[in-house]
């Protein structure tokens, strides 16, 4: 049986390429990720209650995901993350 030669890589244009798309399918769907992100701050804070003990640490627990995490996320989701996002995209593939 002849061994096949491995399929040629993708020329570097053509990772930009699917990066760009990617970059665009992301930023999309940010506003999506928000609001998901959102919905599941109830869903933390309930399944914290189920499992901790204690009123007080479930009390600092719901207002700190309540306070917090909807505006860290969007802190986090920027366009420097996106662009970084990119760049190890392209990193990744490349090897």
């Amino acid at each position: 049986m002849a061994a096949t030669a491995p399929a040629p890589a993708p020329a570097a244009g053509g990772l930009h390429a699917f990066a760009e798309k990617g970059v665009r399918k992301l930023s999309q769907k940010l506003e999506m990720m928000k609001t998901n992100y959102r919905n599941a701050v109830s869903r933390a804070i309930a399944n914290y209650r189920a499992v901790i003990p204690g009123p007080t640490r479930q009390t600092h627990y719901a207002n700190a995901m309540n306070t917090y995490a909807p505006q860290n996320y969007s802190l986090a989701m920027t366009a420097d993350k996106i662009e970084k996002w990119r760049r190890n995209w392209i990193a990744a593939m490349s090897i």
